[in-house]
């Protein structure tokens, strides 16, 4: 008995020496316990959207601002001192996010055959210099600017072209690939062409695309104003707050269009205001079309569009399809658009000389969102 008493006294000693030292099985067992493994489940479900890895932000490029002027020199350094003196010199040296600032004044006989971008964050920009409105009289020269080779990010802005003279092409022609294109705040007046062969703004193919005609005066050519031509012809083009006068068409889309929107135009005295054939996608709304003669609207059986919202004024036929003269009823029965549209009676007034809808006329506040129907900017 006294020696299993002692056998239990010589236990309890060495148990606690074990614990007073920490040392023993006592410390893989704490480890244990106060640092567990990570799951490993845990690693392999990431959070879906770490913010640790945000998107990255494209900033705009902003570039160098170079100036333009009739009494320029192409040998200057294109400061506001020393400008150039042409816009087809100023082509080769412009890169993406630079400016041309064009200064007032006429400037003779000038084109330029454009093959420079611009880029997503960082268009090349050609405008009229603040307060100013520079005047490109070609004096007889047929282009303005083809725009091609792929060239695209391109704006021109403020810009009065007058006095070109072309054959079966256009003033300004997109082709080649050219994208994303802007042309916007133009006076295109006085300029004259052979027949309906000869266009102000002319996208052609292949492969041109997005493209954005906003807020010019396009007055008078004896082919179209804007003139989508050529197959395959251009994508993703939007045609607004325009005025498109006494040219034979306002505006015409062929050769396999697609994605183009015709709409708060104001269209006068063109003997066809819109003609479509072989396109697709094409919307028409909130335009305001008056004519002493012609037609309104044309297109082929096969081209569909959505059209709704407008206003038509013509002294002549409204609605045409293939051959078929329609009325209003008529082209909604064929269509099935032109719910929200109407025909007014000629010699109803409905815009003054500024252009503007006047107060109260069938054209006020008739628009899809409650504004004036026709262009909203005014030249």
């Amino acid at each position: 008995m006294r020696r299993t008493r002692r056998s239990l006294d010589a236990l309890l000693v060495i148990i606690a020496l074990v614990l007073v030292s920490g040392v023993g099985l006592a410390t893989p067992w704490i480890r244990a316990e106060a640092a567990p493994s990570p799951s490993p489940s845990v690693a392999a479900a990431p959070s879906a959207t770490p913010s640790a890895t945000p998107a990255p932000s494209v900033s705009p490029l902003v570039g160098t601002t170079y100036h333009l002027a009739p009494d320029g020199d192409d040998r200057a350094a294109g400061t506001a001192a020393k400008p150039w003196e042409t816009i087809e010199h100023a082509a080769t040296r412009l890169r993406p996010g630079d400016t041309l600032e064009v200064a007032g004044g006429t400037y003779t006989r000038q084109s330029v055959d454009w093959k420079a971008s611009g880029s997503a964050n960082g268009p090349i920009t050609v405008r009229a210099a603040a307060g100013a409105r520079p005047v490109f009289d070609g004096d007889g020269v047929g282009h303005f600017a083809v725009i091609r080779g792929g060239a695209g990010y391109l704006v021109f802005d403020g810009l009065t072209i007058t006095g070109y003279d072309i054959v079966d092409d256009g003033i300004i022609v997109a082709m080649e690939g050219a994208h994303d294109l802007t042309f916007q705040n133009l006076r295109m007046t006085r300029n004259d062409g052979q027949d309906q062969r000869s266009h102000l703004i002319y996208l052609g193919s292949p492969d041109v695309h997005d493209v954005v005609i906003r807020a010019n005066l396009l007055d008078g050519i004896e082919g179209g104003a804007i003139h989508l031509y050529h197959a395959p012809n251009a994508q993703h083009v939007r045609i607004t707050d325009n005025v498109l006068r006494d040219s034979h068409w306002g505006v015409i889309v062929t050769s396999g269009a697609t994605d183009v929107v015709i709409d708060h135009n104001t269209f006068i005295d063109n003997d066809v205001g819109v003609e479509m054939w072989d396109a697709t996608g094409v919307v028409v709304t909130n335009n305001l079309v008056t004519s002493d003669h012609g037609v309104g609207i044309r297109l082929q059986a096969n081209a569909p569009l959505t059209e709704d919202y407008d206003l038509w004024q013509v002294k002549g036929v409204p609605f045409v399809i293939d051959a078929d003269e329609l009325d209003l009823p008529g082209w909604q029965t064929a269509t099935g658009e032109g719910a929200h549209s109407t025909v007014v009676a000629p010699g109803v007034p409905l815009i003054g000389s500024d252009l503007r809808v006047v107060p109260g006329s069938p054209a006020a506040g008739a628009a899809a969102d409650g504004s004036d129907l026709g262009t909203r900017v005014f030249p």
